[in-house]
């Protein structure tokens, strides 16, 4: 079987260029590009040994929480020729206290790339430095970059209550609630899941979902999961409500032009902070009109034809 590559095309650092030979190809490192010997001009490298020295780019999280687990994506270049290259990621602390970020296995590794470890818990939040040590060929290189551990709070939810059957908007205020990996991130309202609509550093927005249970009226604590750090906060409580009952309106018909003042009574309708009425009407062909209300109280939508009934 013959295969067709491009030394160049393959790869653009040394290590990982060097990497190549180790599955089958014959690539070299020449001058700043990856090449076969009979295309290169200039010194023609096939160790690690006299390839740049490793470089981390970014380092993805680059804050988490106290807990451990937070998978930690390191990417640069020359970091290796090959998985086993990678001797050590530790996390050191200002006072010089150092930990182990375990390495999350080989197939997470990107040819002279990238790396993935995962985060010890330590004691303390605070500035860390992550330490990664490439082997080349006999010699050890260090490379760094800036690591925070943080300790995420929850301080305040709004609104405190809501509906059974959910679907309302729910903002959960606290500090350092964008660390670790986003999408380990969920709040659970009442040991329900609250979809997530975005996430800043200081606040989370959801959509609460359906309650099932029969503990309605009970304030529970809002829970954060950020990895796998699990937070909550003092007086940070949500209660799940009945939903709203409509009864009936007054008037039932009303002129064209709207503008009237209609009263709808029911039950629970204060479980909703901004209430909103919808009707419909056949004559709309499928349309629907909505009735802004401050608790019962609406005014009429206009319409363009003569008389209708809620």
């Amino acid at each position: 079987m013959c295969i067709l590559y491009d030394c160049n095309e393959l790869e653009t650092s040394c290590s990982s260029c060097l990497g190549r030979n180790l599955v089958g190809f014959t690539c070299g490192w020449c001058s700043n590009e990856c090449a076969v010997t009979e295309e290169c001009s200039h010194t023609f490298l096939t160790t690690t040994a006299m390839c740049p020295l490793p470089i981390i780019d970014s380092v993805q999280p680059n804050r988490g929480p106290t807990a451990r687990g937070t998978h930690v994506y390191i990417s640069g270049t020359d970091l290796g020729a090959s998985y086993s290259d990678v001797i050590e990621v530790s996390l050191q602390s200002v006072t010089g206290t150092s930990v182990s970020c375990l390495l999350a296995g080989e197939e997470t590794y990107v040819l002279g790339r990238g790396i993935v470890c995962v985060t010890p818990s330590v004691m303390l939040g605070g500035n860390y430095v992550l330490k990664v040590r490439i082997q080349r060929e006999s010699i050890a290189e260090m490379v760094s970059a800036p690591y925070s551990y943080e300790e995420p709070r929850l301080t305040a939810v709004d609104p405190a209550f809501g509906p059974k059957s959910g679907g309302i908007e729910v903002v959960i205020s606290g500090s350092s609630l964008s660390i670790g990996n986003i999408h380990n991130t969920g709040i659970l309202l009442n040991g329900v899941e609250c979809e997530i609509i975005s996430i800043l550093d200081t606040h989370i927005s959801c959509v609460s979902g359906e309650f099932q249970g029969s503990m309605f009226g009970v304030s529970v604590a809002v829970v954060a999961f950020i990895d796998n750090a699990n937070v909550s906060g003092d007086g940070v409580k949500f209660t799940y409500r009945e939903d709203p009952v409509y009864f009936s309106v007054s008037p039932q018909r009303v002129i064209p032009a709207g503008g009237i003042n209609l009263t709808l009574t029911g039950m629970n309708f204060d479980v909703v902070v901004e209430p909103v009425f919808v009707y419909t009407d056949a004559r709309l062909s499928g349309s629907v009109g909505v009735l802004y209300t401050y608790l019962s109280y609406c005014v009429a939508f206009t319409v363009f034809f003569t008389g209708w009934t809620v």
